[in-house]
């Protein structure tokens, strides 16, 4: 199979049948800000032929994104900006360009100051800098002719934060990529989202093929996670059948019903919907998350699934490591490494916690603030944290429940019996489907309001 793999009978075939198994499955998930299928495919097809250039050629392909695609995630910010500043069309070409532009001077400045001083944790600096950033389109500043120049860098970095932060992790690697390969990880082909999947051009550098034969090995995987996409895809289906023919009410709209006093349903159905969302969630992540990790497989890069393998989870915490994998990666690299190796050194479970509440708290949060950018300058900072209360509760009772699940995990090692098994997922399954009821962003709804909900659905409240 290897062999045939790398004729080019076999990488023609390869490619065709990666294209009909993404282009059915993508499709349905095109929003604007995504790339679109036929760049996906086109890109991971001239990435698979590029051979030794294959770094160079994800250079073309990533720069190619925002410059030839107005809609390439995350442009559309800067096409809605030069809307409301009442710019004609051809002028998002050169805004995308004095972005693209700003974006490499900051980040080859703060490369090469990482690369002097090594030592030191970057985040600070680019939290800072960010800040400054935001004060500045605040300030009256950005009602002048500069407010048009503010905007663009504030958009650059917001779009690009998490990714800049990784590549002044990786200066500090005597094996560091130059900094022109670094911009080439910002927003890959397969990366059109928040969540940097590749984790920076340390781990494409790691994971992407050094001949063909490990190139067919990574095109083939590719294809065995897109087929098992489709059996996602049918599970999803049915499941979203049986709730429309048992017509149970979506959670979300039964819980924004409940807090907005229109509609009580009975408590049965509530929980009824409550345990439906939780899989169709979690294929609807499956689906996504590796179809892109499918479409980096057939360019080279043999990376590590987005979802794998949920239902394998002995604890809350190992379930967390399994349905985002490049998301907790994200946060543990750059919170919980850097404050776990610093911080409380004498004090092993204050360590841990501390760790933790920096990842899964702060980090989750700094991670996640960026989509509010457009709510913090239309509403202002007061009003935009008052609508993040319950976002809030939801990373400390995320905090307390990896805490105390690796405390109990690390425990017990030894193999589980079957009804140890179901009890371990039954658990695992409750404890995320209660949580989802805080897993909000922004809203007028608070967490007091949500526990009130939660009391109903327990029996402890009557319907208001």
């Amino acid at each position: 199979m290897l062999a045939w793999a790398q004729s080019g009978a076999g990488r023609l075939l390869l490619l065709l049948t990666f294209t009909a198994l993404f282009y059915p499955l993508y499709t349905p998930y095109l929003l604007p800000g995504r790339p679109g299928p036929w760049q996906i495919i086109l890109s991971a097809a001239l990435c698979s032929l590029a051979g030794s250039y294959r770094a160079y050629m994800l250079a073309l392909t990533t720069l190619a994104g925002p410059l030839l695609a107005p809609d390439w995630y995350p442009s559309g910010w800067l096409k809605n900006l030069a809307e409301q500043q009442g710019l004609p069309p051809h002028s998002l070409f050169p805004l995308q360009l004095l972005a693209v532009a700003y974006l490499a001077l900051m980040t080859t400045a703060f490369y090469r100051l990482r690369r002097k001083y090594p030592q030191s944790w970057p985040l600070p600096a680019l939290f800072l800098l960010y800040a400054v950033n935001l004060a500045l389109v605040l300030s009256p500043l950005s009602a002048g002719p500069a407010g048009l120049l503010l905007y663009t860098g504030l958009w650059a970095f917001s779009a690009y934060f998490w990714f800049i932060a990784f590549a002044l992790r990786d200066a500090s690697s005597p094996q560091a990529s130059p900094a022109w390969f670094q911009l080439a990880t910002f927003h890959p082909y397969f990366g059109g989202s928040i969540i940097p999947l590749g984790l920076g051009a340390a781990h494409l550098r790691q994971r992407q093929a050094k001949d063909n034969q490990s190139l067919a090995r990574c095109q083939l995987k590719g294809i065995k996670l897109l087929l098992a996409c489709w059996v996602a895809s049918g599970l999803l289906a049915a499941l979203i059948r049986l709730r429309q023919w048992a017509r149970l009410p979506e959670f979300s709209l039964i819980l924004h019903q409940y807090l907005d006093g229109q509609v009580f349903y009975p408590r049965s159905l509530c929980w009824l919907s409550l345990l439906e969302a939780f899989p169709e969630s979690l294929m609807q992540g499956f689906l996504l998350g590796n179809l892109l990790i499918g479409a980096a497989r057939i360019g080279g890069f043999q990376l590590l699934q987005q979802v794998y393998q949920p239902w394998g989870a002995r604890s809350i915490a190992d379930y967390w490591n399994r349905v985002s994998y490049y998301y907790k990666e994200t946060v543990l690299q750059l919170f919980f490494y850097p404050c776990y190796l610093r911080y409380f050194k004498g004090w092993p479970r204050l360590r841990q916690a501390f760790a933790i509440f920096m990842a899964a708290g702060v980090g989750n949060l700094l991670f996640h603030i960026r989509l509010l950018v457009p709510q913090l300058l239309q509403r202002g900072p007061l009003e935009t944290l008052r609508g993040m209360h319950t976002y809030f509760c939801y990373c400390l009772i995320l905090c307390a429940g990896l805490y105390f699940s690796q405390l109990k995990s690390s425990q017990q090692r030894a193999a589980l019996t079957l009804r140890q098994r179901i009890l371990t997922l039954g658990s695992i399954f409750l404890f995320y489907s209660l949580l989802g009821v805080f897993d909000e962003l922004y809203s007028p709804w608070g967490p007091w309001a949500r526990c009130k909900f939660l009391a109903y659905l327990w029996g402890w409240r009557g319907a208001p």
